[in-house]
């Protein structure tokens, strides 16, 4: 058997066991890549609010929201990219369950509550490990990894013939076979991107690890290492306090959330973004102490090491298409859809070879 008839078995094989996956994971990444406009413009009518101000600070909001939850406390609070949407707040009540909550920030009125947002996040979940959880997000990684090898080994089988164009004549073998190789060819680059970095996000700590070793990159602060603090229960400093200390630690900087940790004492976590970082919550952290809001640990995207830009930042910007906008964003709900056309062809045209005895 030649070298090129052992490819071209091996992309056939792969392509066939792989169709299924890839045309899942392509029409869902097609979803995805519209993500945001879907969510906002389903959830306008309960999100919508309408400037009137400043915003209130979150201590007034959180005494009015305990007044129909008593004794529940702050635990959470994500901040819209607009400021005609709600907050998102998450109360702790004493019973140990959560209160997620829509609240107007201009008016203290909660508009309604996390059940009634309308969310993608199955597709999301599905998209990335098909619901299955560990063994879910294994198959999607490694079907990355199949979509890597049928990407450069299609590129090699296609270049003898450089198919380029799409024909409407002739028999269906033909038209599939033109189909497949022209929009393979087309996609080339971007089904190839989708595969590795797909792989990057899944294997995102060795992926790290090793380009860290190379760079001479530290490890990534994670609050794992910090000690908790003790204090008084009446000297927590408040989240008002703590968003402040993660501005001025972060100037230019846009909050996304900031979480309370379950045990008392646990740093706080605060997620912002700056000018550039397209990731939805942003690849900057600050890590505070919660009795005196001193900054314990921090990583900011400006002058975060090479490896976690990489690693953090752009693998998942690429993936998405966020990297420039709505432009990226656009090929890659394009691509995400030629992906099931290619993946789907591939088999077809290989049944229908089968059937003529080719």
């Amino acid at each position: 058997m030649t070298l090129r008839r052992t490819l071209l078995l091996s992309h056939l094989v792969i392509g066939c066991l792989l169709a299924p996956v890839l045309v899942v994971l392509g029409l869902t990444g097609a979803i995805l890549a519209v993500q945001p406009e879907l969510e906002d413009a389903s959830n306008a009518l309960l999100t919508g609010v309408e400037p009137g101000g400043p915003r209130l600070p979150l201590v007034e909001l959180t005494a009015r929201l305990q007044a129909a939850y008593p004794g529940a406390t702050l635990q959470g609070v994500r901040f819209p990219e607009r400021p005609d949407r709600a907050l998102r707040i998450t109360l702790h009540r004493p019973d140990g369950t959560d209160a997620d909550l829509l609240v107007d920030p201009y008016h203290g009125v909660v508009l309604g509550t996390g059940e009634e947002y309308w969310s993608l996040r199955p597709v999301q979940v599905f998209h990335t490990r098909f619901g299955l959880d560990r063994y879910g997000a294994a198959i999607a990684a490694w079907s990355a990894v199949g979509l890597i090898f049928l990407s450069l080994s299609g590129m090699i089988l296609w270049w003898p013939g450089k198919i380029l164009s799409i024909v409407r004549t002739g028999s269906s073998r033909r038209i599939l076979l033109h189909l497949h190789s022209a929009l393979a060819a087309w996609s080339w680059i971007a089904l190839m991107c989708f595969g590795v970095t797909a792989a990057g996000l899944y294997w995102q700590t060795p992926a790290y690890n090793t380009l860290a070793r190379l760079t001479g990159a530290g490890p990534i602060p994670d609050g794992s290492g910090l000690s908790p603090a003790t204090c008084p229960a009446d000297s927590v400093a408040g989240f008002d306090r703590l968003v402040q200390a993660a501005t001025a630690a972060q100037p230019g900087a846009s909050l996304t959330w900031i979480e309370a940790g379950r045990a008392a004492g646990t740093p706080i976590r605060v997620a912002m973004r700056h000018p550039g970082d397209r990731t939805p919550a942003g690849r900057t952290t600050v890590f505070l102490d919660p009795c005196t809001a001193t900054v314990l640990a921090q990583i900011a995207t400006p002058t975060a090491p090479l490896a976690y830009r990489v690693v953090r930042q752009w693998t998942r910007e690429l993936h998405t298409g966020d990297l420039w906008g709505w432009p990226t964003r656009t090929l890659a709900f394009l691509f995400s859809v030629t992906l099931p056309v290619v993946a789907l062809s591939g088999p077809l045209l290989w049944w229908k070879g089968r059937r003529k005895g080719t």
